[in-house]
C-alpha cells in the first residue's frame, strides 16, 4: 500500500537500492602463498544510511526508502541456525593470518576469554568448542614422547647385547643432535614446522635409532677385536655405510605408502 500511494513498485526499490549500494572488485592483494579479493563496498553500512536512500524524485518531492519500507539491522541470512546443548547461540570463527603462529593466535584468543565473558550481558556466555590447534600440540607432544621412547629402547638393547655404559651415550647424543640439524636445515630454507614436517620427525626417529644401533654394534666389534676407538670408527663406518644407506632408502616407500599420514 506504501509503494501503491507513492506509485512505485518493487522493481524500482530494487533498482534504487542497487544503484546506490554496490559492490566493486577492483582487483586482489597477494604474495607467494595467498592471494585476496578486495572488495569496494559503498558507505551504506547503517540503517539510516538505507533509509536515506532516494527512490523517486519528482520536483521538490522526493520519496526515500524509509517512506515505503521498514528498515532494521538484523542479520543478514536467515538460512543457518546455530544452538549448543539446546541453546540458542552464534558462532565466531577465529583464523589465523598466513604469517602468524597458530599456537601463539590460540593462546591470544584463550587469554582474551575472561574479559570478553566480563563484557557479555547477563545469561550469555563465551567457550571454545573447537580448537584446531589441539591436533598441532598433539603431534609436538608425539615427537618427543617418541624421542624419550627411542632413547629408552636405544638404551636397553644396547645394554643388554653390548653390557657398554659409553656406548649408550652415543647413540643418545646422536639422535637429538640430528633432529637439531634437521630442523635447522628447515629454517635456513624458509619452510616452516607444520604437522607434516612434525609427522616425518616422528616417522624418521625409527630409522635413525636403527642405524645408531647398528653403527654403535658394529664400532664396538672392531673395538673388542683390538681396535683403537678412532680406528675402530673408521673401519666401522666404512664397512656398513653402503648397508645403512641403502636400508634407509628401502625404508622410505613403504613410510611414503604408510596410512599415517592421512590420519
Amino acid at each position: 500500500m506504501r509503494l501503491a500511494a507513492r506509485q512505485l513498485t518493487a522493481a524500482e526499490v530494487l533498482a534504487g537500492i542497487k544503484a546506490s549500494n554496490f559492490l566493486a572488485a577492483p582487483g586482489k592483494t597477494e604474495n607467494e602463498y595467498v592471494a585476496y579479493a578486495i572488495s569496494m563496498e559503498s558507505t551504506l553500512q547503517t540503517p539510516e544510511a538505507f533509509g536515506a536512500l532516494p527512490l523517486k524524485a519528482s520536483g521538490d518531492d522526493v520519496v526515500r526508502l524509509r517512506d515505503v519500507a521498514d528498515i532494521e539491522l538484523a542479520a543478514e541470512s536467515t538460512d543457518m541456525v546455530v544452538s549448543f546443548n539446546g541453546q540458542p547461540g552464534t558462532f565466531i570463527g577465529v583464523f589465523p593470518t598466513p604469517g602468524a603462529n597458530p599456537l601463539d593466535m590460540a593462546g591470544a584468543v584463550t587469554e582474551e576469554l575472561p574479559s570478553i565473558q566480563s563484557s557479555l550481558p547477563e545469561g550469555m556466555s563465551i567457550e571454545v568448542l573447537y580448537d584446531a590447534t589441539e591436533s598441532i600440540s598433539a603431534s609436538i607432544d608425539e615427537v618427543f614422547k617418541t624421542i624419550m621412547e627411542a632413547v629408552l629402547i636405544v638404551i636397553v638393547i644396547i645394554l643388554l647385547f653390548l653390557g657398554s655404559f659409553r656406548s649408550v651415550l652415543m647413540p643418545i647424543v646422536t639422535i637429538p643432535l640430528s633432529l637439531i640439524g634437521v630442523c635447522f636445515i628447515l629454517f635456513a630454507l624458509g619452510y616452516s614446522i607444520n604437522l607434516l614436517s612434525l609427522l616425518a620427525m616422528v616417522l624418521a626417529i625409527g630409522l635413525v635409532v636403527d642405524d645408531a644401533i647398528v653403527v654403535v654394534e658394529n664400532i664396538h666389534r672392531h673395538i673388542e677385536e683390538g681396535l683403537s676407538p678412532r680406528r675402530a670408527a673408521f673401519v666401522g663406518m666404512k664397512e656398513i655405510t653402503g648397508p645403512v644407506v641403502a636400508m634407509t632408502i628401502t625404508l622410505r616407500p613403504s613410510l611414503r605408502h604408510s596410512p599415517l599420514p592421512a590420519a
